[in-house]
């Protein structure tokens, strides 16, 4: 608990980015500079799923709680044509994810990952940017739900994201 604790509180304070002046200067306006800061967005996503995994109760709800992850991934990688808000992928991750306080942490961690990389784009030309964030966000709830994932067909991962998840995990 007290790990779980520990983490959490990692996260809350400099995976938003907010508080991190290290990160902070990252992302200032020489583009160069924000190309690099896209590899954090895939390991704080990694890092936020990976929390939601370690809430689980058992193999089998670890499981089921991987697929969930897996299922926000597909529907990430669906935005990264569009221009969205963190407000968008915030309501994005909630559709896809049971009404339980886990859940909204996640989706108010990813859509502060998203939103501390797209508020320091200055240009339209880093606007391109806008699909590699979302797309590295998707890589990191993808890779953080996989090992999971092992015993779980192609079949039953597209049967929970055409469910569009609504159970209670």
């Amino acid at each position: 608990m007290k790990k779980i604790l520990m983490l959490t509180l990692l996260v809350a304070i400099c995976f938003p980015l907010s508080g991190c002046q290290s990160f902070k200067t990252a992302f200032k306006d020489n583009r160069s500079n924000i190309e690099k800061a896209v590899d954090y967005s895939k390991f704080a996503s990694f890092f936020a799923c990976a929390q939601i995994l370690d809430l689980a109760v058992g193999e089998e709800d670890k499981e089921e709680k991987a697929k969930i992850i897996f299922d926000i991934s597909s529907a990430l990688a669906t935005l990264s044509q569009e221009n969205p808000t963190a407000e968008d992928i915030e309501l994005l991750v909630l559709q896809h994810t049971p009404d339980k306080m886990h859940w909204e942490f996640l989706a108010q961690e990813l859509g502060r990952i998203y939103e501390n990389l797209y508020s320091n784009i200055k240009t339209d030309e880093d606007l391109v940017l806008v699909a590699q964030f979302i797309n590295e966000i998707s890589e990191g709830c993808k890779q953080a739900s996989s090992p999971y994932l092992t015993n779980v067909s192609e079949e039953e991962l597209s049967e929970v994201i055409e469910a569009n998840v609504g159970n209670n995990t």
